[in-house]
């Protein structure tokens, strides 16, 4: 559950800072209405005894929801497929879907046959993967492409959260700037009255003193 959450955020992250960044360059401003749902499909070959306790379930799909009934759109969706439970409930092939899980799930020739029979189109997908045992070179090539682009992604967003995080740092500077000058501000403003004050004090002492000196005399 907490690596499908890291997945899940990690996919949303991701496309955050490439919309912010396509907006940025377009000279468009920037809304979260942008962003669009990320669905986390998660392939199980061995599953834990937490899928074992749903024998029969092996499509497990999940969103996120508020328990008061209010309805926001959380963007992250999820769908867990074990597939050994898949394999253990597989009797034959009454939809696409079936198709595709058999496909990723088993490489026996009984389960080929089955899926070529079924729908012929998954022939050519059967002959390039055939053809990647042979050439694992080139599946090396494009894995290392996709993680290419993948640590360039990465980077970008943790450039732009350092950037941002730099900007709201150098505002609270600003700000505790201008505190300080206000505070400073008023500090002399203080000061002036306080000297205006003491001029005040000393003219009445020598007002005192004079009519002091009158009646002395």
């Amino acid at each position: 559950g907490a690596r499908c959450a890291c997945y899940s955020s990690d996919l949303l992250m991701r496309q955050y800072s490439q919309v912010r960044e396509e907006k940025r360059r377009a000279g468009e401003r920037f809304s979260y209405h942008d962003i669009k749902r990320v669905y986390t499909i998660v392939l199980i070959q061995k599953s834990t005894a937490e899928f074992h306790r749903c024998p029969k379930e092996y499509l497990h799909y999940a969103r996120q929801t508020f328990n008061t009934g209010l309805e926001l759109d959380m963007l992250q969706e999820y769908l867990l497929i074990p597939l050994d439970i898949f394999r253990e409930n597989h009797q034959n092939i009454s939809r696409k879907l079936d198709a595709w899980l058999l496909f990723i799930a088993s490489d026996q020739p009984c389960d080929i046959r089955e899926v070529i029979e079924a729908y012929p189109e998954f022939t050519e997908l059967y002959r390039e993967v055939f053809d990647f045992r042979y050439h694992k070179k080139e599946l090396v090539s494009m894995y290392s492409e996709a993680l290419r682009i993948l640590d360039q992604n990465t980077v970008e967003l943790m450039v732009e959260l350092q950037q941002e995080e730099i900007k709201a740092l150098r505002e609270k500077n600003l700000r505790q700037e201008e505190e300080n000058l206000r505070q400073r501000e008023e500090m002399r403003r203080q000061g002036e009255e306080m000297r205006r004050q003491e001029e005040r004090y000393q003219k009445e002492l020598l007002r005192l003193q004079k009519l002091l000196d009158q009646k002395n005399n």
